[in-house]
């Protein structure tokens, strides 16, 4: 039996490395923020998909299984995102994702999806393919594949290459010199439009390790993202912020913990560890004095991941907190977390087991 687990290990060792090598190199940048589990990374990435028309099945099947886990509960994306995945995948008129399209099959899908598959229905082409079949990738067993491929990759940057990056240069030029990122995330920009005020939008950000982060806009002439900000030699902490001890919503710090959530709601690249603990932190700070303005950035933060997991906590701090302004934005933050049939946060679980909470 020992042995048969070996080779059972082997071989998905190999079917994830097969997978990570199938993708065309800057498609593996758009599954990875398929792969974060982030609502709005992966309505970045299945824009992405559709606006570039992109038909690489290795990413589309990726797409294709976030937005089955989505259906089934299990990844908590909001209906803006579950509408692109399927526009990403109807673009491809291909039959191999039909079942995804089947209202029958999804009843509890939302008006809005549900008119995006329809549309993706009628644009399927007449050609027979086989279905893709539910389940066949593990989605974080690969994204894990895919961070360690990239990890080295990163560590090999040429300082000067990284340099010569300009804004203007698109994406598929800065991959050709430099490679793969090690991190791939989202932030926001901000512009004045007369008459509206200050509008915001979505930013593409690569981290290329010590020799910096590229952040893109997505220039919709060219329908390509195109370099908007060169940031180089970025100074990093050598532990980095998985270490849980270090953890600035860990630090009995209100003004440090409001900074850290102010600044993963703006770039939108909260990881579960940082939810799970901005909800632990606006659960013991819900009556402390001078900590009214920290829990009310964590209840923004917990509201704009929209995550289901996270309704029961923020229903429990509306429900016995005696902070006006915080019922104030635990009621914001309800009213932009799904109801779904999901395992639901349980106050202390982040604590249990640290390492696998990361």
């Amino acid at each position: 039996m020992k042995q048969l687990a070996k080779i059972g290990c082997v071989l998905i060792s190999l079917l994830l490395v097969n997978t990570v090598a199938a993708f065309e190199k800057e498609n593996q940048i758009y599954a990875q923020l398929l792969l974060t589990g982030n609502a709005q990374q992966a309505k970045m990435a299945a824009q992405t998909i559709f606006n570039k028309k992109i038909k690489d099945q290795a990413l589309t099947d990726v797409a294709a299984e976030a937005l089955a886990q989505s259906f089934k509960f299990k990844l908590d994306f909001d209906p803006d995102t579950q509408a692109w995945l399927v526009k990403a995948l109807g673009q491809t008129g291909s039959r191999r994702y039909q079942m995804l399209f089947d209202k029958d099959l999804y009843p509890e899908t939302v008006s809005k999806v549900r008119r995006h598959m329809s549309s993706a229905m009628d644009n399927l082409s007449s050609k027979p393919q086989p279905s893709y079949e539910i389940g066949s990738i593990d989605l974080r067993a690969l994204a894990q594949s895919i961070k360690k491929s990239n990890l080295s990759n990163a560590a090999n940057i040429d300082e000067q290459q990284f340099a010569s990056i300009r804004p203007g240069h698109n994406i598929n030029r800065v991959v050709k010199l430099l490679g793969l990122p090690s991190k791939v995330g989202s932030t926001f920009g901000h512009r004045r439009q007369t008459w509206v005020g200050t509008i915001s939008f979505s930013l593409l950000q690569l981290d290329y390790g010590n020799a910096g982060a590229i952040t893109f806009h997505f220039h919709k002439e060219v329908h390509n993202w195109t370099v908007r900000d060169v940031k180089v030699g970025l100074v990093k902490n050598g532990k980095g912020l998985d270490d849980f001890a270090d953890h600035p919503l860990v630090k009995d710090d209100l003004r440090a913990a409001k900074v850290y959530l102010q600044k993963l709601f703006n770039e939108a690249n909260a990881t579960e560890l940082d939810l799970d603990l901005a909800a632990e932190l606006a659960w013991a700070k819900r009556d402390t004095e001078g900590a009214g303005d920290t829990v009310a950035w964590a209840c923004k933060l917990i509201g704009s991941s929209s995550r289901v997991r996270y309704r029961g906590v923020i229903q429990k701090l509306l429900d016995t907190t005696s902070s006006r302004k915080i019922r104030k934005y635990a009621k914001w933050a309800l009213n932009r977390l799904p109801a779904g049939k999901v395992e639901q946060y349980q106050l202390g679980d982040v604590h249990k087991d640290k390492n696998e909470a990361i």
